[in-house]
């Protein structure tokens, strides 16, 4: 994706057009596209209001977002990762959001190694778990091996891992929620999560334009999905 991004796919309808991520990566306060932050009944009628709005989902975002950071041995444990290896991290590392544009629930920007949390999507502390491992395991990946953001290669397997890493496809997510196959077992489920996710991710970069995401995926999946550094095994 441009500017750097990699991105991570909110829960939504699907849309038949590519998201544009070229918003600001920290943008200043501003009301978000209509239904987003307001519905047509709930808009603020003064300028005032839209500020205090904005400040408010700030606010809530920024302690979900501690919250995390602060409770999660998982995140402790990659960040000391990736300084572990020599690398820099922005400060501050987590900057929320409003990304109104496209349905993303946040993103690593690789040139500010920095992480954005999209403050319309991201509610809870569980949610700004799964986030930023995801993210954070892209960051531990530019650390770690060159990563060619013009590859859709190796943008693939970087996403087959952050899926297979973050808990996303946990066996809770996946074995109680809708996407369910009943013939599958856990393993092979969880395995067909972490491709339809990854897959998703990377049919939004202008690298893979033109690619059938899955067969990508499927052409580096095995030797991607093993990798579980840092961690010793997949973290579920």
């Amino acid at each position: 994706a441009s500017g750097g991004w990699s991105a991570r796919m909110a829960v939504v309808p699907a849309r038949t057009s590519r998201p544009d991520l070229g918003v600001p990566f920290a943008p200043e306060p501003r009301v978000a596209a209509s239904g987003t932050l307001f519905s047509a009944s709930e808009a603020p009628s003064s300028p005032a209001k839209v500020v205090s709005a904005h400040a408010r989902e700030q606010t809530r975002c920024r302690s979900v977002v501690d919250k995390a950071m602060a409770s999660s041995p998982l995140l402790q444990f990659m960040v000391k990762a990736i300084k572990g290896r020599n690398c820099e991290l922005a400060d501050p590392l987590v900057v929320c959001a409003p990304i109104p544009k496209a349905p993303i629930e946040g993103g690593y920007n690789h040139d500010r190694r920095q992480v954005l949390v999209n403050s319309l999507v991201i509610k809870s502390q569980s949610d700004a778990l799964t986030l930023l491992l995801h993210e954070l395991t892209h960051a531990y990946d530019a650390c770690r091996v060159y990563v060619d953001p013009g590859n859709c290669r190796h943008s693939a397997c970087s996403e087959i891992r952050a899926s297979n890493l973050s808990t996303e496809c946990s066996w809770q997510n996946e074995w109680f929620g809708t996407r369910r196959t009943p013939h599958l077992g856990f393993r092979a489920q969880q395995q067909a999560c972490v491709k339809r996710r990854a897959a998703k991710s990377i049919g939004m970069l202008e690298a893979c334009k033109g690619k059938d995401p899955r067969a990508v995926i499927d052409s580096v999946f095995e030797r991607c999905y093993a990798d579980t550094a840092p961690f010793p095994r997949t973290p579920i």
